[in-house]
């Protein structure tokens, strides 16, 4: 790993920053891949988020309750990511209704092989949940509890229950589906 901007990485800090990195990359590439729903873009957001946290990784090491520290930047940057998007497709195309970014004609090589009908349903069912709810369902499905999502989402835990609620129910024709296709 290379130096960022002007500050030097010290071998400790360099250490201590790839833990960091080996600790924090399966979940956040989890959580951008179905936030996102496109490869190209997820790696970007996910790379660009890295580079915000090396540059701050000070804040990190000196704070005492840092468990959601990452996640705070992940969810700024891929918000930000989304917004720009959104904008420039606006530009383009003329309507403001959209508000997912494009897909891209390429696949990579894992996307072509998560091409199972499964995978297929679960990326139409969690594309037809508007965002605030589709949030809380791939932070739930990543196995946190509805106080460590509130935590990370910065609103209560009754919220977060009632947005898993309401997605729940949105969900409910696609796990008809599933259900159908498993016969």
């Amino acid at each position: 790993m290379q130096q960022t901007g002007t500050v030097p990485l010290s071998p400790d800090r360099k250490r201590a920053f790839e833990i960091f990195y080996s600790a924090h990359y399966p979940l956040a590439l989890g959580y951008l891949k179905r936030m996102l729903q496109n490869a190209d873009d997820t790696y970007d957001v996910l790379t660009h988020s890295f580079e915000l946290a090396l540059n701050r990784f000070d804040e990190y090491l000196a704070s005492s309750d840092n468990r959601y520290w990452f996640f705070g930047i992940l969810r700024n940057t891929a918000s930000y990511f989304m917004r720009k998007r959104a904008q420039e497709h606006n530009l383009l195309v003329g309507e403001r209704s959209r508000t997912m970014p494009l897909p891209r004609a390429t696949q990579t090589p894992e996307e072509l092989l998560l091409r199972s009908e499964e995978a297929s349903l679960i990326e139409r069912a969690l594309a037809a949940l508007p965002a605030k709810y589709r949030e809380v369902a791939v932070l739930r499905f990543q196995d946190m509890s509805y106080k460590e999502i509130a935590a990370v989402l910065g609103i209560t835990a009754e919220a977060v229950e009632s947005r898993m609620r309401r997605a729940i129910v949105k969900l409910e024709p696609f796990y008809a589906e599933f259900k159908a296709g498993l016969k």
